[in-house]
Formats: structure tokens, sequence, C-alpha cells
């Protein structure tokens, strides 16, 4: 409990600062911007190699999907069942750690949205690589297009052992319609051959991932759909010495989440206000 309300605390300090999401959104768009100069001349001049491109075949992202869904329902098995839920800016959050990994789970039900166009927005963001990190994360880009539903990506992250030198991370995004009608956007880490990597990599955050994010349409008494987000993973914690900070960090990538996916307008003043004091169009 006093964990959780230490959290809060500092979640309420990181937010204070924080009028507006409208100010975080510009100051996102130019970190974006920058990242992707540098990483685009980063591939430049580390272009992909003929054999390379062969690894990352369709046959290689269908089994690394087939791996997620096995990452993603072994988050299920750990469960949250014993961890305290707390309410923020109506999400619905729930985390723990278990043996260097951090697993999540972050409902909200967003009210007269379509969950098919919520996670067509969302994609179509995903692809553009914006993102929701801080100035100190580093550049998203695309390393390799499989098709219009499926892309490889890598991720530079700075080397915790060498000065000045970066990591290169692989991940694969993709998308799904599922049975039960919902539509899920992944990103799943790539597991790579030791050689292309070092011990270094075992100290970074998310340096193995699975997170996805399910749009679910729930329809009301009334016939009115709304979109429900399930946002469920599993993340490496890399230095333990971090790891809090890099909780606090997540939860607030998912306040800019929200912020670029579901409208500009919203603010952090509007979603922490009871819902009766909210404009009609936003409930």
């Amino acid at each position: 409990m006093r964990q959780n309300l230490k959290f809060q605390e500092q979640l309420g300090e990181r937010v204070k600062g924080e009028d507006r999401m409208e100010g975080l959104l510009k100051e996102m768009a130019r970190e974006q911007q920058a990242q992707e100069r540098v990483f685009a001349q980063l591939c430049r001049e580390e272009p992909l190699g003929h054999r390379a491109q062969n690894e990352f075949s369709l046959d290689r992202a269908t089994e690394i999907i087939l791996t997620s869904r096995h990452e993603r329902t072994f988050v299920d098995k750990v469960g949250f069942a014993d961890t305290q839920r707390v309410e923020l800016f109506g999400w619905t959050t729930l985390h723990r750690f278990k043996e260097n990994k951090l697993y999540f789970s972050f409902k909200k039900v967003f009210r007269n949205r379509s969950a098919m166009q919520m996670a067509d927005r969302n994609w179509a963001n995903e692809i553009k690589f914006v993102t929701y990190r801080s100035a100190s994360e580093a550049a998203t880009q695309q390393f390799h297009k499989l098709n219009d539903d499926t892309y490889f990506i890598a991720r530079e992250k700075v080397d915790p052992d060498r000065e000045g030198k970066v990591l290169r991370l692989l991940y694969l995004r993709f998308r799904l319609y599922e049975t039960n009608g919902s539509y899920a956007i992944v990103t799943q880490s790539v597991p790579q051959d030791c050689g292309l990597t070092c011990d270094a990599v075992d100290k970074i955050w998310a340096n193995d991932a699975c997170m996805w994010n399910h749009f679910v349409p729930v329809v009301d008494e009334n016939g009115v759909e709304h979109c429900e987000i399930h946002l469920t993973g599993s993340s490496s914690v890399g230095d333990p010495r971090s790891a809090r900070a890099n909780v606090l960090e997540t939860v607030m990538g998912l306040l800019r989440w929200e912020n670029i996916n579901v409208g500009p307008t919203l603010s952090l003043m509007q979603a922490s206000k009871p819902k009766e004091f909210l404009p009609e169009e936003s409930r």
C-alpha cells in the first residue's frame, strides 16, 4: 500500500507540470523529428545485407507471432489477483514484478468510439513511428516491411557499458483481427543471435517485450458502440535500480498514447474531473 501511494505521488509530480497535453505533444513532435533524422542516417550507413533480409521472412514473422500469443497468455497465468488496482485518469492499472520482468494490464472504456476506427488510427500512428516516449528514449524506425500489417522495426538504445555507443534492438509490429471481434496491435521483441548483441542488452529496459493492445467493441443497451482498450503484456526489467522509474515512464507513455490516439483536445485536467463535470461530447 505504501509503495503504491508513493508511486501515485511520484506520478502526480510528473503530471503537475503538464497542465495540458497539447504542450507535451509539441515537445514529442520535436523529439520525433530529431529522432527520425538520426535514425534515418544510421539506416543509410548500415543497410540491410542479403543474409539479414532472408532472416526477416514471413515464416519468421509467423513464428514470432505464435510466440507472442504464448507470452500474452502467460501474462494471464501470472495474474494480478493479489496486486492492488490503481485508478488513474479513467484507466484501471495493474502491474507486478516477477523474476526480473514487469507484467502489466491497463484497461479503459472510451465512450462513443468505434473499436475499428480507434484501431485504424492507432495503427496509422504506429507505422509513422509516433513516439509516446520521453526525450531520453531512442528513435524507432522501420527496418523491414513484410506487408501492410507486419513490420520489423528497430529501436536504438544507449549501450550501458560503452560510452557513446548504441545497441539496436529488433521488434515485430503487427495487427490482427481476432475471432472475438476485437482488433489487436502488437509489438513483440525479436530474438537476435548472441553475436549480434552483447551482455549489455540484458541491462536495458524492455529489451525483451511483449505488448498486446486490444480494441474491444462494447455495445450498450441503447445499441451504441464504445471501445474498451485492453493493453496487456510484459517487459524485461533490465537494470533493477531503474525499475520503478521505468514503470512511471510506462504510465506516462500511456497518457501520451491516449492523447495522441483518442484526440488532441483531451487534457490531463479534463481527464481527472468527475464524469458529471465533463462536456457532453467527451462522455
